[in-house]
């Protein structure tokens, strides 16, 4: 296979939820699922998922993984560019770096009409998620200067997640929103 970039990825979705994952691909592999689930590409293509689905050739700027059941769903996917690993064909030679380490943070922010940093910069982090658990929508940015003009907007009881270092702020056009976050390192 030439050119690959696949990640190799578990998330949980909770009970009737939702998860973005902002990614350039055409390859998608579910290894198992608790659930099946609804996928939605960048592209408005849907496929309902399971344990078993893999999906070739579909170019896609994020994966939504929409969770069909009322319980959490825990995902094990690969992804990315030119997929069709065969895993037992894979062997590794010398230093391996590892997604995913042993340390974990959670928390909770009031976000409101000036910019709140959820996260800081991390040189560490492999991974966060923010989860609006507000009644209005928040918009996540790079750093103090997101507006509910320029910043993603993520839904009431919407999730978004991302595998970079950088600092994670959010801000509402209504106070009192309850964020919760999370990081692994």
């Amino acid at each position: 296979m030439e050119d690959s970039n696949l990640y190799d990825d578990e998330i949980i979705i909770p009970g009737g939820g939702e998860i973005i994952i902002p990614h350039t691909g055409n390859y998608l592999n579910v290894i198992s699922a608790s659930n099946p689930f609804t996928l939605i590409y960048s592209t408005g293509s849907r496929f309902s998922a399971d344990g078993t689905t893999e999906i070739k050739n579909v170019r896609y700027e994020q994966l939504t993984f929409k969770n069909k059941s009322a319980s959490e769903n825990i995902v094990r996917f690969y992804y990315g560019l030119n997929g069709e690993v065969d895993l037992n064909k894979i062997s590794f030679s010398g230093a391996i770096a590892t997604r995913g380490g042993t340390s974990r943070a959670h928390g909770a922010a009031d976000v409101g009409t000036a910019a709140v940093q959820l996260l800081g910069a991390n040189a560490d982090r492999t991974a966060w998620i923010v989860n609006n658990n507000g009644d209005d929508t928040i918009y996540i940015g790079a750093d103090n200067s997101v507006t509910v003009y320029n910043g993603l907007p993520v839904p009431a009881g919407g999730t978004f997640g991302d595998n970079d270092q950088g600092a994670v702020w959010a801000v509402s056009g209504t106070a009192g929103q309850d964020v919760r976050f999370y990081e692994a390192q």
